[in-house]
């Protein structure tokens, strides 16, 4: 019989082979015998634990979107303010960006991609509750702008993408304390009133 331990290992070895070349050669181009080679599983291993390529990144993209939220929001809510809950939040996204950059590469590419499916962006965007109640808690307390919610969550990821793609390009900048206080710092003038 085989331990769950070896199984969980397989699992886990065409999830991140997948990963890594759905970045790198994208979707149409990775057939399943190249994540089954690099995860160094037999291709049928691969269909044993999931039926469809299609299968596998919404597999894939279901769990990198629920490991980003709870490594990002971890710690938020015992945070008193506002201001130091989207702090938080904010260096939170960073560092597990930086930290994770096959896993970031893959949650911007494929977050609009036909690929995934309705019902895995329907199961992932469950976790747009905890961004917006936060948006709101914050227009009700008028620390944040009067500005619709969700696009004030959208503006405000996008900018945080931003932050993240440039701080990869510039790696000097990713541990310096004063850059990232200062790309925190346009980040808030951007979204809280004055």
């Amino acid at each position: 019989m085989i331990s769950q331990s070896k199984i969980e290992d397989k699992r886990s070895r065409i999830l991140l082979a997948a990963r890594r070349l759905f970045v790198n050669q994208g979707f149409h181009s990775t057939p399943t015998s190249a994540i089954a080679n690099e995860a160094g599983v037999a291709n049928g291993t691969l269909f044993h634990y999931f039926k469809t390529k299609e299968s596998l990144i919404n597999t894939l993209y279901k769990e990198t979107k629920e490991n980003f939220f709870s490594i990002t929001t971890a710690g938020v809510e015992e945070e008193k303010t506002i201001k130091r809950k989207v702090r938080l939040l904010w260096y939170n996204t960073v560092k597990w960006a930086l930290n994770r950059p096959m896993d970031f590469l893959f949650i911007q590419q494929f977050s609009n991609s036909p690929f995934i499916s309705k019902l895995t962006q329907d199961e992932v965007s469950e976790h747009f509750e905890f961004y917006y109640n936060l948006i709101d808690i914050g227009k009700e307390k008028e620390t944040l702008k009067d500005i619709p919610t969700d696009l004030m969550y959208h503006l405000t990821t996008y900018q945080i993408y931003g932050v993240i793609n440039y701080l990869f390009q510039h790696s000097e900048f990713q541990k310096n304390t004063e850059y990232l206080s200062m790309a925190f710092d346009f980040y808030w003038d951007s979204i809280s009133k004055k």
